[in-house]
């Protein structure tokens, strides 16, 4: 374990995470899921006066931007100021990007999709997928959802035949909803860093023992 003196800091230090479950969430209350444990060990290894709330995305990258003492994980494509956080170099979790449809016959490569709607979580670029997409001249339509149980939802209920989510937290979805004949294919891996605002005192320093912190909890 990392020496609890190794960090020496009298300032609050907030992990922040968005609504994403198995991955993290809010149950009751309390921050539960991986990244909350991250958090956790992170915290108390390096002794930190630290407290793990959760934020809806966009209002969480504005907190990392803005804030003093604000952290988080995330891809290194996030829709975030680049200027104004510290991103870790080394990879701390993964997320794996799939693309979903009701129908086995329907799912195809995301790249050979054309004229359809696809249903997605608003807030999440998927490491910028969403946008190459759009751009791509193949007039693909987005429909947001608040929540992967929504997102889910929709697809049920034929909104659109496809849709763009996170693996892990789509699997949380289908199990709550009862929702059988789903068909995936994968289309990436997302490395996730520790993310600081560069506003939080030493915040290089900071994020380093983060670093190695982590990689202990492995």
């Amino acid at each position: 374990m990392v020496e609890k003196q190794t960090i020496k800091r009298s300032g609050l230090i907030m992990f922040v995470y968005p609504n994403l479950p198995p991955y993290a969430y809010t149950e009751n209350g309390i921050p539960k899921g991986p990244f909350v444990e991250i958090y956790e060990y992170v915290g108390v290894s390096l002794a930190l006066n630290f407290s793990i709330r959760e934020y809806p995305i966009k209002r969480m990258y504005r907190k990392l931007e803005d804030g003093n003492g604000y952290v988080s994980l995330g891809i290194f494509e996030s829709a975030i100021d680049h200027n104004k956080v510290l991103f870790g170099t080394l990879p701390i979790a993964k997320l794996h990007v799939q693309l979903y449809a009701l129908r086995e016959s329907a799912l195809r490569s995301v790249w050979d999709l054309e004229n359809t709607n696809i249903i997605t979580v608003a807030g999440y670029t998927y490491a910028g997928l969403k946008k190459q997409l759009e751009n791509n001249g193949k007039n693909l339509h987005f429909l947001d959802a608040q929540t992967h149980d929504g997102a889910f939802a929709m697809l049920k209920s034929g909104r659109a035949n496809y849709m763009l989510s996170y693996k892990s937290a789509s699997e949380k979805s289908i199990r709550a909803l009862g929702i059988t004949g789903i068909t995936m294919s994968s289309i990436q891996t997302l490395p996730l860093f520790f993310i600081v605002s560069k506003k939080t005192p030493d915040a290089a320093a900071l994020l380093s023992q983060m670093e190695i912190a982590a990689q202990m909890q492995k």
